[in-house]
């Protein structure tokens, strides 16, 4: 789910205030361009990867901030699944995995990406939040910028703290 600044830059019925006041709907399901991307992204850690992924966005009553929402059937541990998302992330200083549920006021205002992992049954359900203009766009491209500078990549993004106050 995006908010209003996530769902496209371009004048249309749906990114007016009236229209989007108390209102949720989707958009482009099965076939948003982000689709191709993702796909990317896990053929880059799994190549023999050839599942169809079921993407159906959706738009809510909010100006920016992105909750995501995936799920698998999963048999093994969550101890496991979160020890792999702890070790990928490790020197991610700006992504934090956590064990509290998620909201968005956590990062809205932010450089943070933050992740929370649960398991119910056989379903393995990850969700994750980020602000789409600052960790999704601006804050991202400093990141990029400092690394190929050569600098950490969190380099001049760190004056906020974890939880959004200024340091």
């Amino acid at each position: 789910m995006t908010g209003a600044t996530g769902a496209g830059t371009s004048l249309s019925k749906t990114s007016h205030f009236t229209w989007r006041d108390n209102n949720y709907s989707y958009y482009k399901p099965f076939e948003h361009q982000h689709l191709k991307e993702v796909y990317q992204s896990i053929k880059q850690y799994q190549e023999e990867f050839s599942h169809d992924i079921n993407f159906i966005p959706t738009r809510g009553n909010f100006s920016r901030g992105i909750f995501a929402t995936i799920y698998i059937q999963f048999f093994g541990s969550l101890e496991d699944v979160i020890s792999i998302y702890n070790e990928f992330y490790k020197d991610a200083a700006l992504t934090f995995v956590t064990h509290q549920e998620l909201h968005l006021k956590q990062v809205v205002n932010t450089n943070k990406a933050m992740i929370q992992i649960e398991k119910t049954g056989s379903k393995l359900v990850v969700h994750s939040i980020t602000d789409n203009l600052l960790k999704g766009a601006a804050s991202q491209a400093v990141q990029c910028a400092n690394i190929s500078l050569g600098l950490p990549s969190e380099y001049s993004l760190l004056s906020q703290n974890i939880s959004g106050n200024s340091e």
